[in-house]
């Protein structure tokens, strides 16, 4: 029985979308979108669903009753896994030397979805403050903005709603003369050079999604249950994943993977199903989400919509197929699995076509990846320790493993204008608070990244 772990990250989302969790004031909701979509694909196709009850407890309440169909489990016994997540994540924040990122997991993460940061010293009231930025390679500051503002948004959202981060890691950050910079220094005459909040604040972030999706991943593992993430920590799960050995993908994923993640997925995807002997699954698939938003005006009764949906006899034989092909995967007969999955695509395919020709042309295509992990032994866990786990049913097995259905959200930003209409749909009951907001990052050409105008200073 195929059954899911869902983030907390994903839920907010999906509430900012319904109303029932407020928006910042600048409120970038493709991210939000692309976790919506995530949501819809594992409530299709998974036949029962868990979330952990980690959320504020004043909201816990309301939370549980939003989503009918998920089961909350109490936190406490993932104690030592919150343990090992905080251990293993204490290296992930911004590195920055000289104005540039070094090679690394946050440097792959980042450049995969195209970020090219740097930061510079900015004059603010005779001040400096160290300021973070987007680099470039052209003209199109519209469309850039456009571009790189959601994606920054979906990760300055992932500190929304934690009551501080007194215990993220400080960034890294080093001067061209290899000296570090602190966070606050007296130049003398009143004036003072500072790190800038935002930067602060997007350093904090990175290391609170780096340790929550480590964090799932290995709950996911204890209990074998394919794991939806909010599509940012996708990002990071697979860069984090493939260096450390979580992954034992065929060769075309391993190369692939990277441009999947900045947008080649229906190459990718083509290419992972064209090998024989590949331990994943590359899917072609409908905006689920988007199809019912259209269809019910808003997403409150688009979810109503998916529930019952999932009831229907083509999403169950979906769901048991899968179940079938992982499990013969998991028992190492990829050559006869690969032929389950030719027949799953059909199923697939002629499902798609049916909610495609309902939605209308204007929907395009999404892709993902269906790739098995496991936890390997040494990467500094306390698997071997004994855990008091849930009862997740018939699908749990004593198998350290867990399965996760890449998202490119990079990919789903760039399709976001093409919805038409469904854009103003999904809005309908968004509640923005203007009480906060999500930092936007400047965005910089390239050829004046070391430039001296008076206001400015390289790093």
């Amino acid at each position: 029985m195929p059954i899911a772990l869902i983030d907390n990250s994903t839920l907010t989302s999906v509430q900012r979308l319904t109303g029932q969790a407020p928006a910042p004031r600048s409120y970038d909701m493709e991210g939000d979108y692309s976790a919506l979509e995530g949501y819809a694909q594992t409530i299709l196709f998974n036949d029962a669903f868990y979330a952990l009850d980690d959320y504020k407890p004043e909201y816990r309440a309301s939370r549980a009753a939003a989503f009918p169909p998920i089961r909350f489990i109490g936190i406490s016994k993932y104690d030592a896994l919150e343990v090992d997540s905080i251990e293993l994540s204490k290296e992930f924040a911004l590195d920055l030397r000289g104005g540039e990122m070094p090679e690394g997991i946050v440097q792959e993460f980042l450049e995969n979805m195209n970020l090219m940061l740097t930061a510079a010293w900015h004059m603010q009231s005779s001040n400096y403050f160290l300021t973070l930025k987007i680099l470039r390679e052209e003209d199109g500051a519209s469309n850039e903005k456009y571009k790189y503002s959601p994606l920054t948004a979906a990760i300055f959202q992932q500190l929304i709603g934690r009551e501080n981060a007194q215990d993220a890691p400080l960034p890294t950050l080093i001067d061209s003369k290899g000296n570090p910079i602190p966070s606050s220094r007296n130049m003398g005459n009143g004036k003072i050079e500072a790190v800038s909040e935002d930067l602060l604040e997007f350093s904090n972030s990175i290391n609170w999604l780096a340790r929550r999706a480590i964090f799932y991943a290995l709950v996911a593992s204890q209990a074998n249950a394919q794991l939806c993430l909010h599509p940012i920590r996708h990002n990071f799960l697979a860069a984090w994943g493939g260096q450390k050995g979580l992954f034992q993908p065929s060769k075309t994923w391993a190369n692939g993977m990277r441009r999947y993640f900045s947008g080649k997925l229906a190459e990718v995807v083509n290419e992972v199903n064209s090998e024989i002997d590949a331990q994943e699954i590359g899917l072609e698939l409908p905006p689920f989400a988007a199809w019912a938003v259209g269809k019910t005006g808003k997403v409150s009764s688009a979810l109503e919509l998916l529930y019952e949906r999932r009831q229907h006899n083509d999403f169950v034989a979906i769901r048991q197929k899968f179940d079938e092909i992982h499990s013969l995967f998991a028992e190492g007969d990829a050559l006869k699995a690969k032929k389950e999955v030719n027949r799953l695509k059909t199923a697939l395919q002629k499902e798609s076509a049916s909610i495609v020709a309902k939605f209308g042309d204007s929907s395009g295509s999404r892709f993902s990846i269906s790739a098995s992990a496991s936890i390997p032994a040494g990467i500094g866990v306390s698997i071997s320790k004994d855990f008091s786990l849930p009862d997740f049913g018939q699908g749990a097995s004593s198998r350290r493993a867990f399965r996760v259905a890449f998202r490119s959200i990079a990919s789903e930003i760039a399709a976001f204008q093409a919805l038409g209409r469904v854009r103003h749909q999904l809005r309908a009951e968004v509640r923005k608070d203007d009480t906060f907001s999500t930092p936007a990052l400047d965005i910089e050409e390239s050829r004046y990244r070391y430039s001296r105008p008076y206001w400015k200073k390289p790093m």
